[in-house]
């Protein structure tokens, strides 16, 4: 094992270089993935047709609903949430709000690793 030294908060790490058994999935995983690639598929499809899915007029905004109570995928979390939370038209509204926010996010998300 060698340490990894992590700054920012300063803790140390100890990784192994040996490999977990590969144990296969089991028939439970494997249907879990199968519901999350196609649950995927179809917010993949609501994201390209969101006209029709989302906003208080849409034609299948029932079915958006009921998806994100069951859950938003990996995937396409954030184009959902860029549609959900109508970033375009905040953008157009408040031009330049973007830059004036960024630095001050990007300091709070740098962590360095050092080997």
């Amino acid at each position: 094992m060698s340490p990894v030294r992590i700054l920012n908060p300063p803790h140390t790490l100890y990784c192994s270089d040996q490999r977990l058994p590969d144990r296969g999935r089991g028939e439970r995983e494997e249907r879990q993935l199968k519901q999350e690639r196609l649950r995927s598929q179809k917010w993949a499809e609501m994201l390209r047709d969101s006209k029709k899915y989302f906003g208080y007029g849409a034609k299948h905004r029932d079915k958006m609903v009921s998806r994100v109570y069951k859950g938003i995928p990996d995937s396409v979390r954030g184009g959902a949430w860029h549609i959900l939370l109508d970033i375009d038209r905040i953008k157009k509204e408040q031009p330049g709000k973007y830059k004036v926010i960024t630095p001050a996010r990007s300091v709070l998300q740098h962590t360095y690793i050092t080997y």
